[in-house]
């Protein structure tokens, strides 16, 4: 039998860390560009770092585990080259950060609908993966837009990601705890 037990923990501390970043931000409209896309490379790092995780201990689907896998390489990357540009025009940080949203839209879009077609994969996975990569369209092709415009759409974004990462972990905990193990339903 498959262990899922971990898999809600993983989307509950994505889910966290998303909210916290984004409220942090939102309380904080008037700091600096550069301070805000500094932080959000921290997130970026650690979100990529319990995906990377969470690809090594929670899913034995190789679908997923894969999608996981890229999803770290490409939030430590994009969350390191952050890190150490932050004096490059925010514009470039911006179109990289919203790079990296779209990629990792993608790769999770294409993880839930192979979910979904096996019959294991929850709409509410979709979506999270459409919310990312909307998100990512915007950062990438708006770049140049007010700072607190900036700030405020990456705090909303935040905020709204992390609340659907949690209600994937409420609905994953209530299947395993419901069933003894994850399944769909």
């Amino acid at each position: 039998m498959e262990r899922y037990e971990s898999t809600w923990r993983i989307f509950l501390v994505r889910g966290l860390c998303a909210i916290l970043f984004g409220l942090i931000a939102l309380m904080n409209p008037d700091a600096t560009l550069q301070g805000v896309l500094l932080l959000f490379a921290v997130y970026v790092v650690v979100d990529a770092v319990v995906a990377y995780v969470g690809s090594r201990s929670a899913m034995r689907r190789p679908e997923m585990r894969q999608s996981l896998i890229l999803d770290a390489l490409a939030g430590m990357a994009i969350g390191a080259l952050t890190l150490f540009l932050t004096a490059v025009a925010a514009f470039v940080i911006l179109f990289l950060f919203g790079i990296w949203a779209i990629v990792t839209g993608g790769l999770a879009l294409a993880a839930s609908l192979s979910l979904m077609k096996n019959g294991i994969g929850d709409w509410l996975l979709v979506l999270k993966s459409a919310a990312l990569m909307l998100f990512g369209i915007l950062l990438a092709f708006f770049p140049i837009a007010g700072v607190t415009a900036i700030i405020w759409l990456v705090g909303v974004f935040a905020v709204t990601y992390g609340v659907i990462q949690i209600a994937l972990a409420v609905r994953f905990h209530g299947r395993q705890t419901k069933h003894g193990a994850w399944h769909a339903g």
